[in-house]
């Protein structure tokens, strides 16, 4: 899809060849189709600005300003606009997209929050550690001291190798068994 709207809506426009305010228009125009694209409801619509907004905006000074921003900041905004941005795909209509992200701001009397231990299990917990250590510095850390303190011995090098892509299939399996242990849940595009 997005190679199609490329080839055949935004180059055709004129790219990001043209002036800085017509670029802006082209990707107004792209994301609005975009967002018709998946559905003809107004939170498909709203959804596909949302993201031509932010393309533009960090196109603009704005851009310049996140990326002298510290990296852990930098995270934060791209994870916090991309949620929003899920919420407003995902929801029935504009009025539960407002009530979602209410929920998760801690605001208002929303009904679809739900207490965060409700889904805390214990394996949960597990794979977010899991999750957390392996994708953050701490995994590279770790690959870099074991590298360090067996500099010119290529036996245990090999063996913590094959060890780190065993234990990342494990993972990978292990991960695709509790997806489909859970309940139905039906693919995201079921409704178009």
């Amino acid at each position: 899809m997005s190679t199609w709207f490329r080839d055949y809506l935004y180059f055709p426009l004129g790219g990001s060849r043209v002036t800085k305010a017509r670029t802006g228009l082209n990707l107004f125009i792209v994301f609005f189709l975009c967002g018709l694209w998946h559905g003809a409801g107004w939170t498909f619509v709203i959804w596909g600005l949302y993201h031509g907004l932010f393309l533009v905006l960090e196109r603009s000074a704005f851009g310049s300003l996140i990326e002298k921003m510290p990296r852990i900041l930098r995270h934060f905004y791209a994870v916090l606009v991309v949620v929003i941005g899920w919420v407003i795909f995902r929801a029935e209509d504009f009025h539960a997209a407002c009530n979602y992200l209410c929920a998760m701001a801690g605001l208002g009397n929303a009904f679809e929050a739900q207490p965060l231990l409700h889904y805390a299990t214990r394996l949960v917990l597990w794979a977010a550690l899991i999750g957390i250590l392996c994708s953050t510095p701490c995994w590279h850390f770790v690959k870099t001291k074991f590298a360090d303190a067996t500099a010119g011995r290529p036996a245990p090098r090999a063996i913590f190798l094959v060890a780190e892509t065993l234990g990342i299939l494990i993972m990978f399996f292990l991960s695709m068994a509790w997806m489909a242990d859970e309940t139905y849940n039906p693919f995201i595009y079921y409704r178009f």
